[in-house]
């Protein structure tokens, strides 16, 4: 079953509702993909923008096999692939 990961580092009321909306979108019309998502709350923009990768790099659901990465263009997602080596050959959608 492919697996696609939903990321957003800042989720905020629109990337909440994006995020949501799409991962209702993709559960929906394509049942054999597994969807799940990685957040961090909205608050310190700041850092977010910048130090997101941080947060993120250890995350549970980032350990695991991954087929396709969708992320805000909040994610620092070359840092975030640095930090993580298992995500440096995974496509991504910015």
């Amino acid at each position: 079953m492919p697996t696609i990961l939903l990321i957003s580092p800042y989720d905020g009321l629109s990337h909440r509702y994006w995020r949501e909306s799409l991962a209702d979108y993709l559960a929906t019309g394509h049942p054999q993909w597994q969807v799940s998502s990685v957040t961090q709350p909205p608050r310190y923009f700041s850092w977010r923008q910048r130090g997101n990768s941080l947060g993120l790099a250890l995350h549970d659901a980032l350990q695991g096999p991954v087929d396709l990465m969708i992320a805000t263009s909040v994610t620092d997602l070359s840092a975030l692939r640095g930090m993580n080596r298992a995500l440096a050959g995974v496509p991504a959608v910015v």
